[in-house]
């Protein structure tokens, strides 16, 4: 059987069974197991029971470990310094992804010269383009074509704002002469933080709860959750 371990408690009006399945088990067949085995018995509950429900947990969609980080610096700041530790823990051995909460994003407004734009025979959807495949790491927002405008949402990897001016759109060449039209040539372009999705608050009871941003890790198929936590701790 692929069966580990049984645990069960109960409490007013709520009883509930835990079963540890093997890591190799199939959940499909496992869960059809246990329904069909809480069928079996299902008649033989008192007539006021409600109809016994089965929930599969995946731990591998469930962080094992959480960590947070605070401190006197600014959001962006900690959220630079969170996706660092972050590149760091998805090296170790089980984990499968880290994912952060409490984390600000920058975004970034390209603002078009249109008489630029006319002057080197270039278009909006051009210039989309070329920041599409130049800047993976910035994937687009909106594209506001009546104000010439390129909103795009970075992903905190862009550190300079050099980065984004120096993407080029298109080459000239010009009596032999090559030449580059970079971004920086058409377009302004504007740092902005954006306001976090989610928020992420620390305190130890004693003291205000202060902003944090917050890494949830999550371990692979057969990941082992000790030797994370330990791999992360010697990190």
């Amino acid at each position: 059987t692929d069966l580990k371990e049984l645990e069960s408690s109960s409490s007013s009006g709520l009883s509930t069974i835990f079963a540890t399945f093997e890591s190799n088990a199939d959940p499909d067949e496992v869960v059809a197991d246990t329904r069909e085995a809480i069928n079996k018995v299902a008649n033989s509950l008192p007539d006021d029971a409600e109809t016994p429900q089965v929930i599969e947990f995946d731990f591998n969609n469930i962080a094992v470990v959480s960590l947070s980080i605070t401190g006197p610096q600014t959001k962006l700041e900690l959220t630079q310094l969170a996706e660092e530790i972050s590149d760091q823990i998805e090296k170790i051995n089980g984990v499968s992804r880290v994912e952060l909460s409490g984390d600000l994003i920058e975004t970034a407004k390209v603002i078009v010269d249109p008489v630029k734009m006319e002057f080197y025979g270039l278009s909006l959807n051009e210039i989309n383009q070329a920041i599409q495949q130049n800047n993976i790491n910035a994937p687009l927002g909106n594209i506001n074509k009546e104000q010439n405008e390129v909103n795009l949402r970075l992903l905190g990897k862009v550190q300079d704002i050099e980065e984004l001016k120096q993407i080029p759109i298109r080459n000239l060449n010009t009596e032999g002469n090559l030449s580059i039209i970079t971004l920086a040539q058409v377009a302004e372009i504007e740092l902005s933080p954006e306001k976090n999705e989610t928020d992420s608050f620390v305190s130890d009871n004693k003291n205000q709860a202060q902003n944090a941003v917050t890494l949830n890790v999550f371990k692979s198929n057969g990941g082992n959750i000790v030797n994370i936590a330990n791999s992360i701790d010697a990190e």
